[in-house]
Formats: C-alpha cells, structure tokens, sequence
C-alpha cells in the first residue's frame, strides 16, 4: 500500500508557513497545532447509521490549526481559505452550552459542534475545571487549514471538527484523551448541525494508522481493529480522484444524506413488521435498524428451523 501519512518535509515547511500566517494575523505564536486526517472508504457506504462494519483508511490529506488561549471565553477562528470569513463569538458566560442557530448555518456552527461535545466531555471527565458547570469554556483563537476537499467526499467536516475538539479541549485544561473517547465524543459532533451521520468519519480519523485499514464495528460497542492488507507484487496502490462535484451536507443534507437514512429507517421498520418482529430502537432517529431487524430475522429463522427439528 501506498503511504497514508503526509511526506515529512512537504508538512513541515506547510505547519511553518501556517504559523507564520497566524502570527501575522493575531500578532503571537500559537502553543500548539492540532491535525486531523481525511479518510477514504473501501467498503460500505450508507451502512455506518445501520450499525454494519465499514472498511475505511485514514489518508494523507488533512486538516491543522494552529492555535493559543484568548485569555477569557471569546474565540476568534480563521481560514487560510478565502471562502471561509472570519468568525467571532463568546461562549456564554453563565457556563452554559453555546447554542447554534440550524437557521443561520456557517463553518463556524462546525466549530461550535465541536464545544458543544468537548464541553460536556469536560462536565463529564473533568468538571472541576469549570467549577462544575458555573465557569464558561476558555476561548481560543485559531487559523484552520485544510487540504481535504471541502465537499469532496473524504470527510472534511470529520477533520475539522476532530481538529477544533482537540484545541477546544487542550485550552481548557485537557491535556490528553484516549483515541476511545475522543471517537465517541465527536461521531456527533455533525448531528448538532441536523446531519444524522453515523461513527465512520470520526472513528477512520482518530484511529488511522500508516500503510493499513481500519475495520470499523459498531455493535456491540465502536471499535476499530487496523490490519494491512496481503503483499502483492505489483504493491496495492489506491488512487484517490476528485470529481470536482461538491456535496455541501450543510446545504443538501436534508434531501440528500438525510433523506437516505431515512429511507433505511423506513426500510428497517417494514421488515419488522412483515415478520412480526419487535427490535429496539437503537438508530440516531431512535429508530430500528437494518442490522437491528435483519438480526431479529434470522433469530427468528434459527428458533423456527430448530423449532422444527425438535418437533420431527
């Protein structure tokens, strides 16, 4: 397999020219620089938010922001893309979690998933840190850039917010946090923007590792198990193409991705019925499952044929 990790001296000299940006627009250095990778996916599509395995890769491609404390609640972000304006907000001063206008969407209200779910990560690990949910979270200022295709299909909406969590975090007083949970506290990061996604985005990001892939169940719990694929000669190489086709999730999730797990929801339940089966809903519609009702069914197979075994 090809290489899943950037070339080290192409990275270096982007992370420096990064910080020379930020310097140059908040006039100081930034502590630290957090990065997530894109990810590209070999087998399953639709099928995460069913609770089937997926076979996805992290990829070379990624986003980093470079970032510092404000010294109070205000946060400040930036793009090295033009098309993304700055932002600036306060996260509210009575401890609270920030809100997002679903009405008024923006790559900020991305940021904003990402303090929501690093906020009550905090309350939940380490709530002293925020007198128990009487202090707001501390502010930042950051400069995002990315080299995942925004749109493109390889998940930079996961990189992004797994970047902001992590910055999130760090200025709070979170020094580390296990792979384990910062995938389960950002698989819904993208939900409080209306996006029903399931884990693979997040889970390929957090736990990719060079040169192998990632088998991702969700049942009984998330889990991610790398594995290299067999030797071949010639080596196994997969190209990664761009169509140059955006799908903005933030603008046609509704009658596009949403409506596709919709529609498997719907799928779920009328097998349900059609077998007269009772599955418990486990889906982010707090719905049936495909993988929930087609267990159910062959349970119910395995009784009946051994039923009648019996009875013979």
């Amino acid at each position: 397999m090809s290489p899943s990790t950037p070339n080290e001296k192409v990275q270096l000299a982007r992370y420096k020219a990064v910080e020379a940006k930020f310097a140059n627009l908040y006039g100081e250095k930034p502590s630290l620089i957090a990065r997530a990778p894109g990810r590209v996916n070999l087998i399953g599509e639709h099928i995460d938010y069913c609770h089937f395995s997926v076979l996805p890769m992290a990829i070379e491609v990624d986003v980093i922001a470079p970032f510092v404390a404000s010294g109070d609640s205000s946060v400040t972000i930036n793009n090295t893309d033009p098309k993304f304006s700055s932002e600036s907000f306060s996260f509210p001063a009575d401890g609270s979690v920030v809100e997002i206008d679903k009405n008024n969407l923006s790559w900020g209200s991305y940021f904003k998933c990402s303090a929501i779910v690093a906020h009550k990560f905090i309350l939940e690990k380490y709530a002293h840190l925020l007198d128990g949910g009487k202090k707001p979270l501390k502010g930042l200022k950051a400069l995002f850039d990315g080299t995942v295709p925004t749109g493109g299909g390889l998940s930079s909406s996961a990189a992004f917010c797994i970047c902001a969590t992590l910055a999130i975090l760090h200025v709070n007083g979170v020094e580390q946090i296990t792979k384990e949970d910062l995938t389960r506290i950002t698989v819904v990061c993208e939900h409080y923007v209306g996006l029903n996604n399931g884990g693979m985005d997040q889970c390929a990001s957090v736990n990719g590792e060079p040169n192998k892939v990632l088998l991702i169940s969700f049942k009984p719990a998330l889990k991610s198990t790398p594995f290299e694929l067999p030797e071949t000669k010639p080596e196994t190489i997969f190209l990664i193409t761009n169509s140059l086709i955006t799908a903005n999730k933030t603008e046609t999730a509704p009658k596009n991705y949403n409506l596709r797990v919709v529609e498997v929801a719907v799928a779920a339940e009328l097998i349900a019925r059609k077998f007269g089966l009772k599955v418990s809903p486990d889906s982010n519609l707090d719905t049936a499952t495909l993988r929930g009702s087609f267990r159910c069914v062959l349970h119910a197979e395995i009784g009946r044929v051994c039923l009648g075994r019996a009875g013979y």
